[in-house]
């Protein structure tokens, strides 16, 4: 599959059409604060140290629902940072933020009848609404989740990636010097 067609696919086959779909312009919003949270969520909990699931999910339907409280504490995800961890369970509230929740008592299709689901296990992610169901593409096929701050398995892939940026930044730094003698001239 090259560029053009992945784009398309991403598109026309990805999560935001298929949340649209369901709940219409609120799907295509809870998509977008759900990969919030989760690119929040997972700069301060490495993937390594959950053995379980992740969820995170916002209610859509009735319109404004939510299972938030005036006394819910939103979820404070540096200090995951060093825990271990078996599953987290996040809903987002009308304000946007995240909150801790107990593991769902409904299987996650029963969930998505009226919320935008996201669950991530064990390097396979999914975004669940209404009926689709969509699984997140593999851009980086080293990455735990594709929400996740890039790292590597370990220090030679470190080192590889390195030398392969470096050397890049010299050909292109080579490249710009090159056009300016040629402009000068």
């Amino acid at each position: 599959m090259n560029v053009a067609d992945f784009i398309e696919a991403a598109c026309s086959e990805g999560c935001v059409p298929m949340a649209e779909s369901a709940f219409g312009k609120s799907g295509v919003d809870a998509i977008f604060h759900i990969m919030k949270v989760a690119k929040s969520l997972f700069r301060h909990v490495e993937l390594e140290r959950v053995a379980g699931q992740v969820i995170i999910f916002q209610f859509i339907r009735p319109q404004g629902a939510t299972t938030t409280k005036p006394s819910d504490l939103a979820a404070d995800f540096a200090s995951l940072a060093n825990q271990s961890i078996s599953d987290l369970v996040f809903e987002i509230g009308s304000d946007g933020r995240a909150y801790p929740r107990d593991w769902p008592t409904q299987n996650l299709d029963a969930l998505a009848e009226n919320a935008v689901v996201y669950h991530w296990q064990s390097h396979h992610e999914e975004f669940i609404a209404g009926t689709g169901r969509r699984t997140v593409p593999r851009l980086d096929t080293a990455a735990r989740s594709q929400f996740a701050v890039p790292t590597f398995s370990n220090l030679r892939v470190a080192l590889q990636q390195y030398s392969r940026a470096v050397s890049y930044t010299h050909l292109d730094v080579y490249k710009r010097q090159d056009l300016c003698l040629r402009l000068k001239t």
